[in-house]
């Protein structure tokens, strides 16, 4: 598994590197984090969700990505073993929060 899941990253990296637009740097970027949820590498995936989650801030057309991005964190928070350090009360309430407040501007 391990095999599988470094190749998927590098060539996720690729694809953030090859990226052309904020679109395809945010799709790029949530692929990344997949990948290290998958490996359960939650703290190297954080930080690939919260990076597509900042690139697709003020953009109006992409509240629903923005959403996926905070259930994909929401969800990875929950996840027993996919961090190495304990997020603390900021790291695991601050995403559920964002993602309602997404959700409800979405519906």
């Amino acid at each position: 598994m391990t095999e599988t899941v470094d190749n998927a990253l590098g060539l996720a990296g690729q694809a953030v590197q090859l990226s052309s637009d904020e679109r395809e740097r945010i799709s790029a970027l949530t692929a990344l984090g997949d990948d290290f949820q998958a490996g359960f590498r939650g703290d190297d995936g954080r930080h690939h969700y919260q990076e597509a989650l900042r690139l697709a801030r003020g953009d109006d057309a992409l509240a629903a990505e923005r959403a996926r991005l905070c259930a994909k964190l929401a969800y990875m928070a929950m996840v027993p073993g996919s961090f190495r350090r304990r997020l603390g009360d900021r790291g695991v309430y601050s995403v559920p929060v964002v993602s309602a407040k997404i959700s409800s501007a979405i519906w």
